[in-house]
């Protein structure tokens, strides 16, 4: 929070800024964050620094690479969609759904700021493309999942865990 007030994050636009995982990155590398604290109790600051700095820069990387992938699915969704209208019910829940990829009919009024039978119309549209999938099979008080967010997400845990290859910033950046 302290990066994005002071306008040092990124994000799909300013209004999103994407955090770094961090605590994935530290989680990964539990054995060394622990020995990290360990050499700080034992007044070793500089370890424990260069052992957190490097799990910023990673985790940095990390949260550019989730960002690209964001945009990338929110392209492929808005190809789904049939590119929807600029200000339509759609295409303010597609630039919105990552923030909410779990919807109800109320939180999709919220994120789209439409009428209900107009953001109604655009959930049945959505997944109808396969941008959303309803998971209650209910015909009322019916949820919305993000269909390939959660995908992205689990990818990233496994970035974090050493257990994918991390994605570069720039075809022409070195891994």
């Amino acid at each position: 929070m302290i990066l994005h007030r002071r306008g040092l994050t990124t994000g799909p636009d300013r209004a999103h800024p994407v955090f770094p995982p961090v605590s994935l990155v530290l989680a990964a590398s539990a054995d060394a964050y622990v020995a990290g604290l360990t050499a700080f109790r034992a007044g070793d600051h500089r370890a424990w620094l260069r052992f957190f700095v490097e799990a910023l820069y990673r985790a940095a990387r990390l949260a550019e690479a989730l960002a690209a992938d964001a945009r990338a699915l929110r392209e492929r969704w808005r190809a789904q969609a049939g590119h929807p209208r600029r200000h339509s019910a759609a295409e303010a829940i597609i630039s919105r759904l990552p923030e909410r990829p779990i919807l109800d009919l109320a939180g999709a009024v919220a994120l789209s700021g439409a009428s209900r039978e107009a953001t109604r119309k655009a959930l049945d549209h959505l997944a109808s493309a396969g941008v959303l999938r309803e998971l209650t099979g209910r015909r009322r008080l019916r949820r919305w999942e993000a269909v390939g967010l959660f995908d992205l997400l689990d990818e990233t845990e496994r970035r974090a865990a050493g257990r994918a290859p991390p994605r570069r910033s720039h075809p022409s950046e070195p891994v």
